[in-house]
């Protein structure tokens, strides 16, 4: 899923014409319309807003990443992703190591490993890629949170709260967990 998919479909949801259909064509969006890349931009910077929210607070982008240990110690800044939490280092064949977290760096027993971390996302352009599949977050988890932030930019306030509510009860049906039955318990 791209950025661009997203801002397409909230300019659906918003009655952007405009902006939809120059994202529904193969060529872009044509660079003499100011007007229309204006409005990609700032919809662009709120779906980064949306995503960067999403993934430090509610659901955490996820990567794997096979890394090599010096001395028993990596340094954050070799990872790919800035790390937000580390969830898990293990070996090839995937047995887990023990590891300690520090503020720069991060510890185990070993000369490499394959490191499971949550990331903050960088900041994405129109024709970026977001570091969620579709089974993380659905497109439309997205487009109701840019449509809702969009709304709040443009001093349409009430549509907001209705955008706002909406994306929060998409976010509430992948983050909480479902309601399970437990068995009936006899005393004898």
């Amino acid at each position: 899923m791209k950025i661009k998919d997203v801002v397409k479909t909230t300019a659906l949801l918003l009655s952007k014409e405009k902006l939809y259909m120059a994202l529904l064509g193969e060529n872009g969006i044509d660079s003499t319309d100011n007007e229309t890349l204006a409005l990609a931009d700032v919809m662009t910077r709120l779906a980064n807003l949306v995503i960067t929210e999403l993934a430090t607070s509610y659901i955490l982008m996820k990567k794997s990443e096979k890394v090599n240990f010096t001395g028993g110690a990596l340094n954050y800044s070799s990872l790919s992703e800035t790390p937000i939490k580390i969830l898990g280092v293990y070996d090839l064949n995937g047995n887990s190591y023990t590891f300690t977290v520090h503020p720069d760096r991060l510890t185990a027993p070993t000369n490499s490993a394959v490191i499971e971390y949550a990331y903050v996302p960088a900041n994405y352009d129109l024709d970026s890629v977001i570091g969620y599949t579709e089974s993380d977050v659905s497109l439309r988890t997205l487009a109701l949170g840019l449509a809702a932030e969009c709304c709040i930019v443009e001093g349409r306030f009430d549509e907001a709260v209705m955008w706002h509510k909406r994306y929060e009860e998409s976010v509430e049906k992948i983050c909480c967990p479902k309601n399970a039955t437990v068995k009936e318990r006899r005393f004898i």
